[in-house]
């Protein structure tokens, strides 16, 4: 009977140690799995934030050429002021952007949330500001009538009332 136990303790001992031996390999596997993600996670980090850079930097020469062009079609001083505010504030979250690439800190984070905020407003602000559609050139027979046209039609002399009457008389049954 003690050998019987003694057997059974044997089996019971290797079953424990076959148990350990499997999560230990197991424990192993999932370090593995977990070392992959934490790569995988610090890759697609570095990924976005140097994603959101030049997102920034697009947003800032995009909101430039809006201000060159706000200043060329002459819009009015608060499209302009409103435009400024924005290009500074994207400016800023541009440099802190590319800062927290470099440098790990509590305050830039925080300057990216406030200044995205600022944004945020400035943009409903910017909806309900009226901006008029740029004027186009005119066309080449619009320059002509306004400079040279003009100059030749006021050296023309009107018709008479009796030569209207009197073409309207004759021209009465025409179709055209």
């Amino acid at each position: 009977m003690f050998y019987m136990y003694l057997s059974a303790s044997a089996s019971l001992d290797e079953a424990m140690a076959e148990a350990a031996s499997a999560s230990a390999s197991s424990a192993e596997e999932v370090a593995e799995a977990v070392s992959n993600w934490q790569r995988f996670f610090a890759v697609t980090e570095v990924f976005a934030r140097i994603t959101g850079v030049i997102a920034l930097a697009a947003a800032a020469v995009a909101m430039g050429f809006q201000i060159a062009r706000d200043f060329k079609d002459g819009a009015p001083v608060a499209q302009k002021a409103l435009d400024i505010v924005q290009e500074v504030c994207i400016g800023i979250a541009t440099i802190a952007a590319f800062v927290g690439l470099f440098v790990e800190s509590m305050v830039i984070p925080v300057i990216g949330v406030v200044l995205a905020v600022v944004g945020i407003i400035l943009s409903i602000v910017s909806l309900f500001i009226h901006r008029d559609p740029p004027k186009p050139k005119p066309s080449p027979a619009e320059v002509y009538v306004k400079g040279t046209g003009s100059t030749f039609l006021k050296g023309v002399k009107a018709p008479s009332q009796k030569w209207l009457d009197d073409y309207h008389k004759d021209h009465k049954n025409d179709k055209n």
